[in-house]
C-alpha cells in the first residue's frame, strides 16, 4: 500500500465562519489601492500631456470608483473608516499624558 497524500477539496478549505464587514472592507480598500496604483501609472506616463480629468479630483475619485468596482458613496465610507477613531483609545493616544509615547510627533 503507497502513500496517499490527502487532496484538498473547495469544501475542505471553506472558511469556518461568514464573512464579516470587516472582510468586504479590506476587500474593497485593496481594489481602491489598485486603482490608485494604476492611475498614479497613468499620471507619470501622461507628464506634460495630461488630460483635463487628470486634474479634477471629483473626476479622479470617480475614475478610482470605477476602476475598483465601488460607488463613489462606498469609498467616502471607506475613507471616513480609515480616520475614525476607536471609542475606546489608550491615554497616550488620546493626548492625556504619556507625551513620551509622541514626542518628536508635534509639528514644526
Amino acid at each position: 500500500m503507497s502513500y496517499q497524500p490527502k487532496v484538498q477539496t473547495w469544501a475542505s478549505n471553506a472558511r469556518a465562519r461568514p464573512y464579516s464587514q470587516e472582510d468586504f472592507d479590506q476587500r474593497d480598500l485593496r481594489l481602491i489601492g489598485k486603482a490608485w496604483a494604476k492611475f498614479e501609472e497613468m499620471q507619470a506616463a501622461a507628464v506634460g500631456n495630461a488630460p483635463a480629468w487628470m486634474r479634477d479630483s471629483k473626476a479622479i475619485v470617480n475614475w478610482i470608483c470605477e476602476s475598483a468596482g465601488i460607488t463613489v458613496k462606498r469609498y467616502l465610507e471607506l475613507r471616513e473608516l480609515q480616520t475614525k477613531w476607536p471609542d475606546n483609545v489608550p491615554a497616550w493616544a488620546s493626548g492625556q499624558g504619556h507625551d513620551e509615547y509622541v514626542s518628536g510627533c508635534e509639528p514644526a
